[in-house]
């Protein structure tokens, strides 16, 4: 064997060697960069997820302060009924009272437990959140078409007639 047969056989077994382990070097760290990725994204994910949470509790709160207003209102009218018609005083203190045991409930309540009643609701009884999600988009419909508009009014066309007098068209 030749100093030259020696350096080629060599060379060639080198190389092999150096590329499975450069292989799996990447691979090694190609599944850690994918591990950290991973993490960092559930990280976030999780981050995201708590403060849309929080943002909805917050609103939730917001609403059931509304609610609560809302029954005191009612309450101060019922007072004020109770005076002039007493039948309906009555009425409005019932409702009263209704709207207070809701508000109540809606403060005690989180996100996840408005999101569990809503699909619970909509399980047992599709035909009325049917019901109410098409008088929603019946209502809103009839409030933007009733805003008023941005273009000047229309100017109505009209032609003179041989008399002199107008005809509308």
């Amino acid at each position: 064997m030749t100093n030259q047969n020696f350096q080629s056989q060599h060379t060639h077994a080198a190389p092999d060697e150096s590329s499975e382990g450069v292989v799996a070097n990447a691979r090694n760290l190609a599944g850690v960069a994918g591990e950290r990725a991973k993490v960092a994204v559930m990280d976030t994910a999780s981050t995201v997820t708590k403060q849309a949470r929080h943002l909805l509790d917050r609103q939730v709160g917001k609403g059931a302060r509304i609610v609560g207003d809302v029954g005191s209102s009612v309450k101060r009218a019922a007072e004020e009924l109770d005076r002039s018609a007493p039948q309906l005083g009555e009425l409005a203190h019932v409702l009263a009272d209704r709207i207070d045991v809701y508000a109540k409930g809606l403060r005690a309540s989180s996100t996840d437990d408005l999101l569990r009643s809503a699909s619970r609701i909509t399980r047992e009884q599709p035909a009325l959140v049917f019901g109410l999600t098409a008088l929603a988009g019946f209502l809103v419909l009839r409030t933007l078409k009733s805003a008023p508009s941005s273009k000047p009014p229309a100017r109505a066309n009209y032609a003179v007639d041989r008399t002199g007098g107008t005809d509308g068209f």
